[in-house]
């Protein structure tokens, strides 16, 4: 079996390096390219950079991605975990053929056990985040923000995500390893993979793995596993890194 993993595509957000469209592209061709290998993607979180699933409307910006993502799922398991910028998940995306995790989710590969999240709640000191799932993430927020027009409520997020992202991408890097992933992995589990601090970073312990999957903005990374270990892979490049159990 093989699991491929990718977040923080943030599809939607324009970049002057690379434009949304390219970006979109390159994961076009990433899926092509993995079909015939990957058994299970996982998509961990901020692959929009604002998904909220409104009663009867979903964005057009994500047509093409979502398309993508369907035809997919036709051969593949695909799961999705919900990150900080796209935890608003409603049912739509489990009507095309994915498995929908709100936070994190604990997948048995063989014998080993590995914890794979977003990322955000595990980090204590990104407040930012947390404050994001405590104050948006309940049911009275998403119906008083569902009174929104999607016009207003997709802009104004939008604007909120461009103010926030350099200083708490920032401010995270400073401990790209934090102590929560010490606490998991020396809980049990034989891996702990995660996104939300766009670095892509690989670290074996006496006690177990560390993958931080880095991000399909600037790095376009993504992981791997199967029965070797883990991988962190660059798109495009003859480059990676390697965690063997």
């Amino acid at each position: 079996m093989k699991i491929f993993i990718v977040s923080d595509s943030h599809f939607g957000l324009e970049l002057p390096e690379f434009p949304d469209l390219e970006r979109r592209e390159r994961f076009f061709s990433f899926l092509e390219d993995i079909k015939n290998e990957a058994d299970v993607l996982v998509l961990l979180g901020d692959i929009f950079d604002f998904w909220f699933e409104y009663k009867s409307v979903i964005p057009k910006i994500y047509f093409d991605v979502l398309k993508h993502l369907s035809d997919f799922t036709t051969n593949h398991r695909v799961i999705f975990v919900g990150g900080n910028h796209d935890m608003w998940a409603n049912g739509f995306l489990e009507s095309i053929g994915m498995e929908v995790y709100p936070e994190d989710f604990e997948l048995q590969f063989g014998e080993k056990k590995i914890f794979l999240a977003h990322g955000d709640v595990l980090r204590k000191t990104d407040l930012g985040g947390r404050l994001t799932r405590l104050i948006m993430g309940n049911r009275v927020s998403k119906f008083l923000y569902r009174l929104l027009h999607p016009d207003l409520g997709v802009a104004l997020a939008h604007f909120v995500s461009r103010q926030s992202r350099v200083r708490s991408i920032r401010e995270e890097l400073k401990n790209p390893v934090n102590p929560t992933v010490h606490e998991i992995l020396k809980d049990g589990y034989d891996a702990v993979i995660h996104g939300h601090i766009h670095y892509p970073l690989i670290k074996k312990f006496d006690y177990g793995i560390f993958m931080s999957t880095g991000d399909w903005l600037w790095h376009f990374t993504y992981g791997v596993i199967d029965e070797q270990g883990l991988t962190l892979k660059y798109f495009l490049e003859d480059k990676e890194e390697k965690a063997p159990w």
